[in-house]
């Protein structure tokens, strides 16, 4: 599913984030890079880290827009 959604050239601009009680290297998933995962949080997760990122994210946005 990864792979489809950052070939569409459509979804470019989409954020994926993954959640899994696994790492991502254990599932095969690559964090970072142009075919990655945006960001991994392992369970349990910490909602913390998840608001950090996704404040992050959207304030690159804004940045760029």
């Amino acid at each position: 599913t990864l792979s489809m959604i950052r070939h569409h050239e459509s979804l470019n601009d989409l954020t994926v984030f993954g959640m899994s009680g696994r790492r991502a290297d254990e599932v095969g998933i690559s964090v970072g890079g142009k075919d990655g995962i945006d960001a991994w949080f392992e369970k349990p997760l910490n909602p913390t880290n998840l608001v950090a990122a996704i404040h992050h994210t959207c304030q690159a946005r804004s940045t760029v827009a």
